[in-house]
């Protein structure tokens, strides 16, 4: 794996050729996603279901390297958890009142896209603060939340963002920020409930997570310091939190940025973690109701 300094970083995302980055020519993975949905419409009850469209199944096709038998697998699992978990009522029967106090324990939000389009969405996993949160929801309400989330990503957020970027989007850039993060946030109920989420997110959203850029605080990860692995292509970008903003930069209009990772020019920004303002118009003009 490659590294960069900030001073010759690329200025520009890599975007890899679709061989590179799937294994497949498009035209292989068409004919593969026609036949994958025919037998699902045979399997299962999908067909005429406007939710299920050839996007939503490509997720899982390619998440199992394009092995239908292994796809139709995942994707008949991921049915019966939709059923069990009332998944597909979520938006409208779950009301999650203490969404305010919970963002101020556990800051976490959409905040506007990158240069490829997509929503960034943020996490100050060092700001996390179990015990306090215990007093405001529970462990099922969070969960039901985290999932609440993912399905007003793909019923909104992605829809205004591929309408903004004139081309489908169905992935994200994370950032996650562990500054301040310690031994003392790494309790057995976060690292159980981030292993939960986990879960949830690996076997029934598979591909929405594009990109992640990891922050890490200096003073716990010396070694770190002073080096950035800013290939964009790479899984995920561990580095130091001053290199941070500059990574982001490969990625994201400085004006888009959040203050806390250097924003510069006029923006709005307070659609991210806080919900203060959960309709903003932060993509684009478009509301996303992030």
């Amino acid at each position: 794996m490659s590294t960069t300094t900030p001073s010759t970083a690329p200025k520009v995302p890599y975007n890899p050729p679709f061989k590179e980055l799937w294994g497949i020519t498009e035209e292989r993975e068409r004919a593969l996603l026609a036949e994958f949905r025919e037998l699902l419409e045979r399997t299962t009850d999908i067909k005429g279901n406007a939710t299920f469209d050839d996007y939503y199944l490509r997720r899982f096709l390619r998440a199992r390297s394009h092995d239908l038998a292994k796809a139709e697998a995942m994707f008949a699992s991921h049915l019966k958890w939709r059923r069990d978990f009332g998944t597909d009522t979520i938006l409208e029967d779950f009301v999650y009142d203490e969404r305010e106090a919970f963002l101020a324990l556990y800051p976490q939000g959409y905040h506007k896209v990158d240069k490829l389009g997509r929503p960034i969405y943020i996490q100050h996993l060092g700001q996390i603060n179990m015990k306090a949160m215990k007093n405001v929801t529970t462990e099922e309400r969070m969960i039901r939340f985290h999932v609440q989330e993912y399905e007003r990503a793909l019923k909104y957020i992605f829809p205004a963002c591929s309408e903004a970027a004139g081309e489908h989007v169905s992935q994200t850039l994370a950032i996650m920020d562990l500054k301040g993060l310690g031994l003392r946030h790494l309790s057995g109920d976060v690292k159980r409930i981030l292993s939960v989420l986990t879960r949830i997110d690996q076997d029934n959203y598979p591909e929405t997570l594009g990109k992640t850029l990891v922050g890490i605080d200096c003073r716990r990860a010396r070694p770190t310091c002073g080096r950035a692995d800013a290939r964009p292509d790479s899984p995920s970008l561990s580095l130091a939190l001053r290199a941070v903003r500059h990574a982001l930069r490969l990625f994201a209009r400085s004006s888009t940025h959040p203050k806390s990772f250097g924003r510069s020019g006029a923006s709005s920004s307070r659609c991210w973690t806080s919900g203060r303002s959960p309709r903003s118009r932060c993509v684009r003009g478009i509301s996303c109701r992030c």
